[in-house]
């Protein structure tokens, strides 16, 4: 197992999604392949995390 950096988080912890939008859980599980996957085949829209 690879070590997540604060850049993987980032990109990657996208799951779970709350009212539509990524709440980061600190950790990159298969929560976060699932939401990647809907976004790519276009099922969902993510948005961009505020800052």
């Amino acid at each position: 197992m690879l070590t997540q950096t604060d850049f993987d988080l980032i990109r990657g912890d996208v799951a779970p999604l709350i009212d539509g939008k990524p709440v980061s859980d600190g950790r990159i599980n298969v929560g976060d392949a699932v939401v990647i996957l809907q976004a790519a085949v276009k099922l969902i829209t993510l948005e961009a995390p505020q800052k």
